[in-house]
């Protein structure tokens, strides 16, 4: 996942997108903006929904929003009704499975 489709991702999203290069050693990290719960205050993180768990059910539940039929099966990621990316069963790639299915939907969406 490079950090430009991780950022098509987050903006198809809604996220307000930075990416973050201070660290050096060439170190890229796409940072995304959203409303907190306080007024007026806005949170700024780290977008890695392919390390994160809970940052990749909400990637799942964008392609549900935007209508895309997609589920999860043993073998692979299924979207837009034929399209699969396979994965090995593991937590770690079945969250790179379903991320690389959303930005597949995102970039499509351009």
């Amino acid at each position: 996942m490079t950090p430009d489709q991780l950022a098509t991702l987050a903006r198809a999203m809604g996220y307000e997108v930075g990416i973050d290069d201070r660290a050096g050693y060439g170190v890229i990290r796409v940072m995304v903006s959203r409303p907190s719960c306080h007024v007026g205050t806005v949170l700024t993180e780290v977008f890695r929904p392919h390390d994160d768990a809970a940052q990749a059910w909400e990637v799942l539940a964008w392609m549900c929003k935007e209508d895309v039929t997609a589920y999860v099966t043993t073998a692979a990621v299924h979207y837009n009704g034929t399209e699969r990316i396979n994965h090995n069963g593991t937590n770690t790639d079945i969250r790179r499975a379903i991320v690389e299915a959303a930005v597949r939907v995102a970039e499509g969406q351009q």
